[in-house]
C-alpha cells in the first residue's frame, strides 16, 4: 500500500501588513512541498511597506480564522488575461512559514519553544512493539480491533542538549482504527524554533533520517503544531516536504533496530545519532533508498553506486579532511575496519568486498555493468554492502552491541548463496 501525504494548504482571505488593516487586499495562500508558502494578492496596487516589522503579513481566511506569515518577500508580479481581453496583474509573495490559527503583528510576540510533530511510520513502529490489542472477527471473517492498550504513557524519547523529546500515543475508532501520536519537542526558553538553525534541522531532517533508518523506508513530517499565547497553531514550514512511502511492514526484517521494545534504547542512541549525523547522513539516505527500492534480492547498479558514494562520504567525514581525495578502496577498507572493532563474526559478510579491486566510483560502475561476466559475485557484494552500512549506522548511534546478534538473526538471509541467483538454463 503506497500512501501519499495529502496535507495541503489553500486559504482565500484578506491580507495586510502590520498596523495597516485598512489597506487589506484579497488573496489566496498556498503551501507547496519543499518550496514553502506563496501568497497571491489580487491587486497590483499593493504597497509593501513593512516598516518596523519587515517580512510579516497578517490575514483572515474566508472563515475568519487568523493566519500569520513569517519571512515574507516580494516574489514578483504575474499577469493574465480574463474574458473580454481584459488583463490584470497580481503580486506573488513568498513566506518561509505560515502560522495558521494565530494573529501576530510583530515577530517579538512569537516565541515558539515547543512543537508537536507527527512523523510517517511512527504509529506503525509503536503499535508493532508497544501495543496490545484484541481482534474480533465478524460474520464475514473480517477482523476489527475492539480494544487497545499501550504499555507506556508519557515516554521520554531522548534529551538532546537542552531539548527534551517525549512521545505520546493514542488511538480511536471513528468508523475505523485511527492511530495518533505526537513527538513533543521542548526547547529552552531562549532557544526558539526557527531562530536557531539546529532546531530546524533537528525537526525537519535529523529525526526523519533516524526514523527512516529504523523503519527501513522514508519518514517525513505529517503534522507540525505548537501553542503561542494559548493559541493552537498549525505550522506550514518551507522545510516541511512530503514524500511517498510504503506503509506495509515488508522491510521489517531489515530494520536497524529489530529488537522488540527497541524504543527503550532511544534515550541513549538518539543523542549519539544527532552528534554523528554529519558523518552518516549520506550513508543513511543510501541505505534507506536501497531498502525501499530493492527488487527481490537482486542488486541494482545505481543503488549500489549510491551506497559507494555514502561510504566515501562517511570515510571523509570520519578521517582528517586535510588528507584530500580518498579512493573508494580506502573508504571500504576504513569502513570494514571500523565495524570489525565492534562486531564479532563479520568475516563471512565482507569476504567479497575485501577482495574487491575497485579504486574509484567510475571504475566500480564500469565493473558492475559487467557483473555477470565473472568474479567476484557482485550481487553478493551488494548484500554485503547493505550489511556493512547497517553496522556503521549501529556503530555511530552507539547501539548496544550485546543485542546485535539477537536483533539480526536474519543477517544470514542476506548472505545469499551464488547458486540461488544463477539463471535457469
Amino acid at each position: 500500500m503506497v500512501e501519499q501525504v495529502t496535507r495541503s494548504l489553500k486559504l482565500a482571505g484578506e491580507w495586510w501588513v502590520p498596523d495597516n488593516y485598512e489597506g487589506k487586499k484579497l488573496g489566496t495562500l498556498e503551501w507547496f512541498p519543499y518550496k514553502g508558502c506563496f501568497l497571491k494578492l489580487i491587486d497590483v496596487s499593493y504597497e509593501f511597506e513593512w516598516g518596523e516589522s519587515p517580512g510579516l503579513i497578517c490575514g483572515l481566511n474566508s472563515d475568519q480564522d487568523p493566519v500569520t506569515l513569517l519571512g515574507c518577500r516580494h516574489a514578483g508580479r504575474v499577469g493574465f488575461k480574463m474574458t473580454g481581453n481584459v488583463s490584470t496583474e497580481s503580486h506573488w509573495v513568498q513566506a518561509h512559514c505560515a502560522l495558521v490559527g494565530g494573529l501576530f503583528e510583530s515577530e517579538t510576540e512569537i516565541s515558539i519553544t515547543d512543537l508537536y510533530v507527527g512523523y510517517a511510520g511512527l504509529d506503525e513502529y509503536v503499535i508493532e512493539d508497544y501495543a496490545e490489542y484484541e481482534r474480533v472477527a465478524n460474520e464475514d471473517g473480517n477482523y476489527r480491533i475492539d480494544s487497545m492498550t499501550f504499555n507506556f504513557t508519557d515516554y521520554e524519547a531522548a534529551k538532546i542538549g537542552g531539548t527534551s523529546l517525549c512521545l505520546y500515543v493514542g488511538w480511536s475508532r471513528p468508523g475505523g482504527l485511527q492511530l495518533n501520536h505526537k513527538l513533543h519537542f521542548s526547547f529552552p526558553a531562549d532557544d526558539h524554533y526557527r531562530s536557531i538553525g539546529k532546531n530546524l534541522m533537528l525537526v525537519h531532517e535529523i529525526i526523519p533520517a533516524f526514523l527512516s533508518s529504523i523503519k527501513g523506508h522514508r519518514s517525513f513530517i505529517t503534522a507540525l503544531g505548537t501553542h503561542v499565547e494559548n493559541a493552537r497553531l498549525e505550522i506550514y514550514d518551507g522545510a516541511h516536504g512530503s514524500m511517498t512511502w510504503n506503509g506495509e511492514a515488508e522491510f521489517r526484517d531489515r530494520l536497524v533496530l529489530g529488537r522488540r521494545r527497541s524504543l527503550d534504547t532511544w534515550p541513549a542512541i538518539l543523542p549519539k545519532w544527532v552528534d554523528n549525523y554529519s558523518a552518516v547522513s549520506k550513508l543513511s539516505k543510501a541505505y534507506v533508498k536501497i531498502l525501499s527500492e530493492e527488487d527481490d534480492g537482486f542488486f541494482n547498479i545505481n543503488n549500489l553506486v549510491h551506497v559507494f558514494f555514502g561510504i566515501e562520504a562517511y570515510c571523509k567525514e570520519k578521517c582528517s579532511r586535510s588528507r584530500g581525495r580518498i579512493s573508494l578502496k580506502e573508504a571500504l577498507t576504513f569502513t570494514i575496519a571500523r565495524i570489525r572493532k565492534y562486531f564479532e563474526e563479520v568475516e563471512d559478510f565482507v569476504k567479497e568486498i575485501d577482495s574487491l579491486s575497485v579504486n574509484t566510483l567510475s571504475h566500480a560502475r564500469q565493473v558492475l555493468v559487467h557483473a555477470n561476466e565473472g568474479k567476484p559475485d557482485y550481487a553478493l557484494v551488494y548484500h554485503q554492502l547493505i550489511f556493512i552500512t547497517r553496522c556503521v549506522l549501529l556503530v555511530e548511534m552507539e547501539y548496544p552491541v550485546a543485542n546485535v546478534k539477537q536483533d539480526t538473526q536474519h543477517w544470514s538471509s542476506w548472505h545469499i548463496p551464488a547458486e540461488r541467483r544463477k539463471p535457469e538454463a
